[in-house]
């Protein structure tokens, strides 16, 4: 038997021990406390990592759904141009709208086709009409040719016209035949139906711009050389809010200035230069030398500038040089911006410009490669390349070989011949591009002897 000393001293052994089992009650919720934290920690950066795998998965989900629709829009605008009975030769329209805006000599005529059968033929943003004027005391129509100035899709054709006067230097001089027809000759149907019609030709031409693209764009617009870019930006303000788009907007003065006028531009711009960062509108305008001169009236905050736009300015406003350029206004200002935007290292193929005229300045012979002859195959003739040739049109022409063209300008592609052998160089830039083994009879000379399949 244990004695009772024994006893005792066993009994505060084991007390003893049983104070170091007992935790102390402070350490004991510490230890709680940073457990709790821990698992605390790894449930949020586990929920954190879960939701960024969530949103890249919608980020990419949306993307692709994003870039569906515009497939499918792309499929369904093709399927409408490839289907729609784009009339043949010209059909007769009636002038229904004429608004004249201001004191810029631009007048804007609102066109529906006289047969109310007759659909309107979709268009590209950026393409434009012929037609064919009935100027008195001519032996045949008079054709020209006029950018559409409003988006795809309205139930009209709008063409905005500036009346082209007698130049400064030769006050003397008649204004503009085709222009004056359509301010003077050309009256609403509601109030003259003879006056008010005229002939058109479906639209054409190779300047033009899908609003669906991602690519941003800058639109450059001299004077009424902004009505194909009105027709371009308001697409892209309709169709497509994720793209980004720069229009500038080059006039001498405000007087000249028609973008605030009835329609021109989206009915939604105000709203969209207050909410969309993607679109951004300047006006330079050449005649106003000091910034204190520029207009306060504006109906929105937008950009304004004091005297000619250059590529320079492009370096400083622009965050790049990663766009294509659309480029429409008097031809001295087109050559200018567009050779030094390609000095810049934007792409000649980005770099795009409308000529409703053969250009004043353009190669002759005598700066091509290599003078040669041209021999027309179909024709059995054969033709040394004159001085006075500025193009394998001209020569044709000379030569009375039959070659179809229209615009004389490169855009439209009807000049367009095969080259059995040889070589072509081109005297200018042209926004229609042939296939291989193809020329523009309209812009092109011969690089030596060269044999085409007319």
């Amino acid at each position: 038997m244990m004695s009772v000393t024994g006893f005792v001293a066993n009994g505060a052994s084991n007390f003893e021990f049983m104070d170091e089992l007992i935790i102390n009650p402070f350490e004991l919720a510490g230890w709680l406390l940073c457990v709790a934290v821990l698992i605390w920690a790894i449930i949020s950066i586990t929920s954190l990592l879960r939701s960024r795998q969530l949103l890249n998965q919608q980020y990419l989900q949306g993307s692709l759904l994003l870039e569906e629709k515009f497939n499918l829009m792309r499929e369904r605008r093709k399927r409408v141009m490839d289907q729609s009975v784009a009339w043949e030769g010209f059909a007769n329209f009636v002038v229904v709208r004429k608004v004249l805006h201001g004191d810029s000599g631009i007048c804007s005529f609102y066109l529906k086709p006289k047969d109310e059968r007759l659909e309107l033929a979709p268009f590209q943003p950026g393409q434009h009409l012929v037609f064919q004027l009935p100027i008195a005391g001519a032996a045949a129509p008079l054709t020209r040719r006029y950018s559409l100035s409003d988006r795809p899709g309205q139930d009209y054709y709008r063409v905005s016209i500036k009346l082209q006067l007698p130049p400064r230097d030769a006050p003397d001089a008649p204004p503009g035949v085709g222009s004056s027809y359509f301010h003077n000759e050309l009256d609403e149907e509601s109030a003259s139906s003879y006056k008010s019609l005229i002939q058109v030709s479906s639209p054409a031409g190779a300047f033009s711009d899908d609003p669906l693209d991602s690519k941003p764009v800058v639109l450059i617009g001299g004077g009424v050389g902004i009505t194909p870019m009105l027709s371009m930006l308001n697409s892209i303000i309709e169709e497509n809010e994720s793209r980004e788009a720069w229009l500038f907007y080059t006039i001498r003065a405000n007087d000249e200035n028609v973008l605030f006028d009835e329609d021109m531009l989206h009915p939604r711009i105000a709203e969209v230069m207050r909410t969309r960062s993607n679109i951004h509108l300047h006006i330079h305008y050449t005649q106003i030398k000091e910034p204190g001169s520029l207009p306060n009236d504006l109906p929105f905050p937008i950009d304004q500038h004091c005297g000619r736009l250059t590529v320079d300015q492009f370096k400083t406003i622009l965050p790049s040089n990663n766009y294509r350029f659309f480029i429409c206004g008097p031809e001295r200002m087109m050559v200018q911006l567009s050779d030094d935007l390609v000095s810049w290292g934007v792409p000649e193929e980005d770099v795009l410009y409308e000529h409703f005229a053969a250009p004043t300045k353009r190669k002759t012979a005598n700066d091509s490669a290599e003078k040669g002859t041209i021999r027309f195959a179909k024709s059995n003739k054969e033709i040394e390349i004159s001085a006075d040739d500025g193009s394998i049109l001209d020569a044709a022409e000379r030569a009375e070989v039959p070659v179809s063209y229209d615009c004389r300008a490169g855009s439209c592609g009807q000049c367009m011949v095969a080259v059995v052998s040889g070589k072509v160089s081109y005297s200018m830039r042209t926004n229609y591009k042939c296939p291989p083994g193809s020329c523009l009879t309209c812009s092109c000379l011969p690089d030596g002897d060269v044999v085409l399949d007319c």
